[in-house]
């Protein structure tokens, strides 16, 4: 897994969400701010749609092969 700190190239990547070193949520980044301050994670099956600032403490980690594509 890799840290991703441009969240703003995350959108329609599958993510896993942490903060303080856990893991919170495995989801899909549906829409992210054009300064990548913030993202909205899809909702998917019990879970909401969610609001996840970085100025939180919030993580983005994906997967090493799903970043470089998005470069």
């Amino acid at each position: 897994m890799y840290r991703c700190t441009e969240w703003h190239r995350l959108v329609g990547a599958r993510v896993e969400v942490r903060r303080n070193g856990t893991a919170i949520r495995v989801a899909t980044v549906s829409e992210a701010m054009p300064d990548g301050s913030a993202v909205w994670l899809s909702a998917e099956g019990v879970e909401a749609r969610m609001f996840i600032d970085a100025y939180s403490g919030y993580e983005m980690w994906v997967e090493d092969r799903v970043f470089f594509s998005l470069v």
